[in-house]
């Protein structure tokens, strides 16, 4: 008899989704975080701004050494901050999606943009 074929929590149901363990991570959460990005999105302990208003504001002040923009938020709200981060010659990372961008800031919701203060 051939084993059964190996269960991805990727492919579960979204009703067994929201009953797993809060202590549990999912796989792309454990993907992000895991060994080999505490380097790119350490943020804790560190001086940041999450939002597009607030990172528009550090960014007017100079007060802004890297800034990260989701992939997946609207143009129209990070173009400008693209803009004024390119004229500022402020690095900008935008491979991570908006819940991934909270998850690092450590807030409870998706972040189209995060800043690191000087």
């Amino acid at each position: 008899m051939p084993d059964p074929p190996a269960f991805d929590l990727q492919t579960a149901s979204p009703a067994f989704r929201r009953r797993r363990g809060k202590g549990e991570k999912r796989a792309d959460e454990k993907a992000l975080f895991g060994k080999g990005t505490e380097n790119v999105m350490d943020l804790k302990g560190k001086r940041i701004v999450c939002g597009a208003k607030s990172v528009k504001k550090a960014l007017e002040r100079e007060g802004v050494s890297s800034l990260w923009l989701a992939r997946d938020a609207s143009e129209e709200v990070v173009a400008p901050l693209r803009e004024l981060a390119e004229r500022r010659s402020v690095p900008v990372d935008e491979t991570r999606t908006m819940r991934e961008l909270g998850k690092a800031a450590s807030i409870e919701i998706g972040s189209a943009a995060v800043a690191l203060l000087k």
